[in-house]
């Protein structure tokens, strides 16, 4: 899965086309990408009897508690707040595992990228496939949610599937441009892990975006792109549309976030093994 770039300093736009060739030859080697991450799953619970499925049972407790508490303590009513906090707790959990991860994704393999010749987009999309896999697993929980408050699946529920297109690729930009920086500057991990922290409390995760005044929601959702992307996904599976404005902002993100990621990856692929 090597790739050849050539000697010497290369432009934006070499790096670009170089690293876009790359990703796509890896995208091609999927069957492995598959396998290494079916693997990273099994090991981490091996002898375990529920497995990954550990996650979803901690995560429907944690969602189950949230729900009764915030609920009685925001004064919502069950019926609306259980699916709300359902779907953003564990979409959040997706978001928060990939950019945590995603800062020592090279460290955790430096043996092998130092032996073989694989693109650091089979780490990367490794990584992703297996928090992809969790994610699903824990997204079980919502049809039980559903059944217990009886919350109606509308046909909005469909625009969740370009909603979380849009969201991984922002979310595979940001795992190359993190994992690069923490591969060169260690101390990044935990800025990192600040900057999810707040992320999480500013994020309409186990609050609602209508608990807020509109000027204050001017401050901090508008700004705030884990609300945007959040609820591309989520509104639809709620029965309720996207903003137009969410729907821009996570498209833009995306697309120019991917152009910098495919720069960066593509100018200091070559020095990935001097770093770690």
């Amino acid at each position: 899965m090597g790739f050849h770039y050539k000697s010497g300093p290369i432009t934006y736009f070499e790096a670009f086309a170089a690293s876009s060739k790359e990703l796509c030859k890896a995208l091609r080697d999927y069957p492995l990408i598959l396998a290494f991450g079916w693997l990273d799953i099994k090991k981490k619970y091996n002898r375990s009897v529920l497995g990954p499925f550990w996650i979803t049972l901690y995560m429907g407790i944690v969602i189950a508690t949230l729900g009764v508490i915030f609920g009685q303590v925001l004064h919502l009513p069950l019926r609306e707040y259980l699916p709300f906090l359902t779907l953003g707790y564990i979409i959040w959990g997706f978001i928060a595992s990939v950019l945590k991860e995603s800062c020592s994704v090279f460290a955790a393999s430096e043996g092998i990228i130092k032996q073989l010749s694989l693109s650091p987009f089979f780490y990367l999309l490794r990584l992703f496939w297996r928090n992809f896999v969790i994610f699903f697993h824990n997204l079980l929980i919502f049809p039980l949610v559903c059944a217990v408050v009886s919350c109606p699946i509308e046909i909005s529920s469909l625009l969740v599937i370009p909603g979380f297109i849009i969201l991984c690729v922002n979310l595979f930009w940001l795992s190359i441009v993190i994992s690069f920086l923490c591969a060169r500057y260690r101390d990044c991990k935990q800025i990192v892990d600040a900057f999810v922290l707040i992320l999480f409390y500013v994020s309409p995760v186990i609050w609602m975006p209508t608990a807020l005044s509109p000027k204050s929601s001017v401050f901090i959702l508008a700004p705030n792109p884990a609300y945007h992307l959040i609820s591309i996904v989520r509104s639809p599976l709620l029965g309720m549309y996207p903003s137009l404005a969410s729907w821009l902002i996570s498209l833009v993100m995306g697309c120019l976030g991917m152009v910098l990621a495919l720069c960066v990856f593509g100018k200091y692929r070559r020095s990935l093994s001097y770093w770690l």
